[in-house]
């Protein structure tokens, strides 16, 4: 988790100052419990055009945005924001995991978008990001169809069960936009996650030049890791390989390289958490 952000105030700091907008008063109830302990809740709103209006009067470093509100939804709050030029940096929230609305948040300026069955665990990190101007979402697939060719995307899982059909996802949709893609996991799952990109229509083994590489989780581990710990002139050197890569298989030095992996069964000494969504930094270049 990151350090929580604060405001200078004075000689003081200040938590964010958070509106949480949502039509269901229990869901504003709910919301403002899990964000009370490290975040500022100054206002809360029951539709898109009371939100306007307590945004202009308190202006807030984030707004928690529901999508499907009567007569004036989320996507119409957005629009009048960006209009009225509120400096908030907006998360959405809604009940539904679907790529066709994550992609139009995302176009419509969202800094984030998190699933309400994931409020608990995911709406406090996606405020953080979205306050140091990333975007955290629930999926890499959207940003990958949305956003400019510039920087480069990455998402690590601990779960092994649903997660080569998702890192599949992922890499069709880079390779079909011309950009590089690595996969980090064990010898079944690169397997699978190779079985699920044929199965899309994308065969490895016949592309060329082929721009998805595929490495061993235990043999990644051992390189970048010195007495059990990372070591930063390792990872440097591995970086630096992987835009070696991205550069020759791809035109242009606005192609971005996707990775995906799973480390946990090459090192059960890891911590189980529940997987995590995705964030992406707005910063363009090799990261």
């Amino acid at each position: 988790m990151l350090r929580r952000l604060r405001r200078k105030v004075g000689l003081t700091y200040e938590k964010p100052r958070i509106l949480v907008v949502d039509d269901h008063p229990g869901v504003l109830a709910r919301v403002s419990a899990v964000l009370a302990d490290e975040f500022d809740v100054v206002g809360t709103a029951t539709d898109g055009r009371q939100a306007l209006a307590i945004a202009s009067q308190l202006d807030p470093d984030a707004i928690v945005l529901d999508i499907n509100m009567p007569e004036y939804d989320g996507f119409q709050t957005m629009r009048a924001l960006r209009h009225a030029r509120s400096r908030a940096a907006v998360v959405f929230l809604s009940i539904a995991d679907d790529e066709q609305q994550v992609t139009e948040a995302i176009r419509l300026g969202g800094r984030g978008y998190v699933v309400k069955t994931h409020m608990r665990s995911h709406l406090a990190s996606a405020l953080d990001h979205a306050l140091l101007g990333r975007q955290f979402l629930p999926s890499l697939t959207s940003w990958l169809e949305e956003t400019p060719r510039s920087g480069h995307a990455i998402h690590v899982h601990t779960s092994d069960v649903p997660f080569e059909n998702r890192a599949a996802n992922y890499f069709l949709a880079a390779l079909r936009r011309g950009d590089a893609a690595c996969f980090i996991g064990s010898d079944q799952m690169r397997d699978g996650v190779e079985s699920q990109l044929r199965t899309r229509g994308w065969d490895i083994s016949r592309s060329s030049p082929n721009r998805y590489l595929a490495v061993d989780a235990q043999e990644a581990l051992h390189r970048f890791l010195r007495d059990g710990m990372p070591d930063a002139n390792r990872l440097s050197v591995i970086v630096e390989e992987l835009d070696d890569f991205r550069r020759a298989v791809t035109d242009g030095a606005e192609s971005r390289l996707v990775i995906a992996g799973c480390l946990l069964p090459a090192a059960p000494w890891l911590p189980q958490a529940t997987p995590k969504a995705h964030w992406r930094s707005n910063v363009s270049g090799t990261t």
